[in-house]
């Protein structure tokens, strides 16, 4: 047979099936991000009514069972500002595979936190945590400088949480994702944290060992966080 112009409509609709078919095979079904990798992003938290904003360079790598977040001036981290007399200081928290570390350059003081296997599982958090999440959907979110297409995942713990992944390879390994936004409710109205990434800044690969060295003379081993972590069991 000849194709003619009353093969158009058929021309047309094929051609839309396979655009819904590489549509549909660009979500990804399971959102793991890469094990290790570096990223800049926006933080977000409500407490007592008062909404806070900064900034958070990030620097993980589960291969080391470390992670390094540098938060800025201004924060209310949930550590960090629970340390009593070194509120809203710029503050990097140390993951290694023993604690979690508070460190406030600018007062010359470090504390840890609470241990990273258990009892109180304060190590790095794993690239599929996310992994058992329920797909709710796709959004344009605008993750630092641009404008990104985004796959919207819950998962429930202790609260709800909603993690906006891409599988972009501009970002991400091919079968593995890179994080545009994570929210977490207290209820299903009511956020209290928001994280939103600085996808241009998200580099994945190993990281160098020693963003992960603790500052020596400043009490990291000696000293123990009060606030939030002496809630968290130790031993």
């Amino acid at each position: 047979s000849t194709w003619g112009l009353d093969s158009m409509p058929r021309l047309v609709a094929f051609a839309l099936a396979l655009a819904l078919a590489a549509c549909a095979l660009a979500r990804p079904h399971h959102p793991v991000i890469p094990a290790a990798y570096k990223v800049t992003y926006v933080e977000t938290l409500v407490t007592n009514g008062t909404t806070y904003t900064w900034s958070v360079n990030e620097f993980t790598d589960v291969n080391q069972n470390s992670s390094r977040m540098e938060n800025a001036a201004g924060n209310v981290d949930e550590i960090c500002f629970s340390v009593a007399g070194h509120e809203f200081e710029s503050c990097i928290v140390i993951v290694n595979a023993q604690w979690r570390y508070a460190i406030y350059p600018e007062s010359n003081y470090c504390c840890h936190c609470c241990v990273s296997g258990p009892p109180g599982y304060c190590g790095v958090v794993k690239p599929n945590w996310a992994s058992d999440g329920k797909y709710a959907g796709e959004h344009v979110i605008q993750t630092g400088s641009v404008n990104t297409t985004c796959y919207e995942f819950l998962v429930q713990g202790q609260f709800l949480n909603r993690y906006y992944v891409t599988p972009s390879p501009k970002y991400a390994p091919e079968g593995l994702v890179a994080p545009c936004m994570f929210q977490e409710y207290v209820s299903p109205q009511t956020p209290v944290k928001r994280l939103v990434y600085d996808l241009p800044t998200f580099e994945a690969g190993p990281q160098p060992s020693s963003l992960f060295d603790l500052p020596s003379g400043m009490g990291c081993e000696t000293n123990q966080c009060p606030g939030i972590c002496a809630t968290v069991p130790h031993n």
